[in-house]
């Protein structure tokens, strides 16, 4: 990160927008913890899940902790999970998941990726079952989320997952979670340090679902190829149609 942007977020953080969507935030977290259990956080390994797994675990450090696992990640993200894991002496629940890949960008389910068989601990089916979720979905994130959230309470049951969801950051900006990253001293994902290099605008700095933001924009599937060479020829080989956007 340059230092000019860390400067920025430390900036932002001292501002009292940031303060009441911290604490707007810390309300929902609690108002959801009340009503029902038990809950886990969804965890992606990118910042806004970074920042949802602080906030929660501030109020419930043993809540459970889950990654849905679609076998479609950067390297550094496996890795980021395993140092999470390290650094905060908890568990995280691998879910074995083929929703996003079909429901997001129509890329096949790769069943035999190196991380499924030793890192999966549940199906997804049993994961709706087991628990409600906290999520980073935020409003600004795009249209179609603005419209969701604007129908639905932050804390909302969610049909299609058969359980309540809570969305603590639905009005937060992509500068309040580096904010809140920054000035609490929070370990992220090198992926955005990465897309940085590469010159990839802060607001389209993504990490996952991989799968949904990389067929989405197909722009950056030339910048897959210049900071992932290895992911990008795994998309190639299975939905060769993607080569012609590089």
């Amino acid at each position: 990160m340059r230092p000019v942007e860390r400067a920025g977020f430390l900036a932002h953080s001292r501002t009292s927008r940031f303060a009441r969507r911290v604490t707007e935030a810390e309300g929902l977290i609690a108002e959801a913890l009340r009503q029902r259990s038990p809950w886990c956080v969804g965890f992606s390994g990118g910042k806004d899940s970074t920042v949802v797994l602080d906030l929660v675990r501030r109020q419930a450090p043993d809540v459970a902790v889950c990654w849905l696992d679609d076998g479609w990640d950067y390297p550094e993200t496996l890795q980021f999970l395993s140092d999470t894991e390290q650094r905060l002496g908890i568990h995280i629940i691998r879910v074995t998941s083929d929703v996003t890949s079909p429901f997001w960008a129509q890329v096949p389910y790769p069943g035999d990726a190196p991380h499924y068989e030793h890192l999966s601990d549940m199906d997804f089916e049993s994961w709706k079952g087991a628990y409600h979720s906290f999520i980073g979905v935020r409003a600004e994130e795009s249209g179609a989320r603005r419209i969701h959230l604007r129908s639905h309470s932050p804390i909302y049951y969610s049909e299609p997952w058969g359980h309540w969801s809570c969305c603590p950051l639905a009005s937060w900006t992509h500068l309040d979670i580096w904010a809140y990253i920054i000035s609490r001293g929070l370990p992220y994902n090198p992926v955005y340090d990465r897309l940085a290099e590469l010159g990839v605008p802060l607001e389209h700095r993504r990490v996952g679902p991989l799968t949904a933001w990389m067929v989405w924009d197909k722009g950056m599937m030339a910048t897959l190829r210049a900071g992932w060479p290895e992911l990008y020829n795994r998309f190639v080989a299975v939905l060769p149609q993607i080569a012609r956007y590089t």
